[in-house]
């Protein structure tokens, strides 16, 4: 599907959403849903106590479709994108919250909020609302890791201890301030602000910079331990 160039109005790039949508301020017709073969289905408890229908290969989120390509208001050079999900994801909300450690989680209004880099990522139930993407494959790239990681959460469930909280979402300056900033490329990264992006992304461990085991950095250490190992890290059952 091929959506109009990034300058175009938004009446000429809206393309269709369910109605009374969070993602716009106009209500569209709503899209219809591949058929399912409730054979090959089941049902499993949502985070406030509904039932949605799953299939059983244990996947909870098959595809998804990009709806609206919108400016972003806060950034003119980028895009606010708002795609929508085939399936009811709001059971794995509770268990991402306790695996992502720059998630904010509202448990009674079912919506999850994940900062990558710039990007603000904003999932409801059925919907995706991105803002800060660079266009269309950015959206993409998104919405692919959001699906890869969802079902990979899902599957593990029984592993996870799924987390209600309300917290506020941790920063690269958070962590930043605690770790070592010498630059001195241990961990793979060129500086210390670096890694603490790769840490908020889940692309680099603690255990990457070994200057944290020594002294004087140990107590830094055992504070990210803290941000970063029990609500903001994925806690296994004993």
């Amino acid at each position: 599907m091929s959506y109009p160039a990034s300058g175009s109005s938004r009446a000429e790039r809206t393309v269709g959403m369910p109605a009374g949508h969070p993602g716009d301020a106009c209500a569209c017709e709503e899209q219809p849903r591949d058929p399912v073969d409730l054979r090959h289905t089941k049902k499993v408890a949502r985070a406030d106590g509904r039932r949605v229908r799953v299939t059983r290969d244990d996947a909870l989120l098959h595809h998804f479709s990009i709806t609206h390509v919108l400016d972003c208001l806060a950034d003119p050079a980028k895009n606010r994108v708002v795609a929508g999900f085939s399936n009811d994801v709001s059971c794995v909300f509770p268990y991402l919250n306790a695996m992502l450690p720059n998630a904010m989680y509202n448990h009674a209004a079912q919506i999850l909020t994940v900062r990558r880099g710039q990007r603000i990522l904003t999932f409801y139930p059925h919907v995706a609302v991105m803002t800060k993407v660079a266009g269309q494959e950015d959206a993409q790239a998104q919405l692919e890791w959001f699906q890869e990681l969802c079902n990979d959460a899902w599957r593990r469930r029984q592993e996870v201890v799924p987390c209600y909280e309300r917290g506020l979402a941790l920063g690269p300056l958070d962590l930043y301030r605690l770790l070592p900033k010498l630059n001195c490329g241990a961990c793979g990264e060129v500086t210390c602000m670096a890694f603490a992006f790769k840490l908020l992304l889940r692309e680099q461990r603690l255990c990457g910079c070994p200057r944290l085991d020594e002294q004087p950095y140990a107590e830094q250490g055992r504070r990210l331990e803290e941000l970063l190992g029990t609500r903001h890290k994925a806690v296994h059952r004993t």
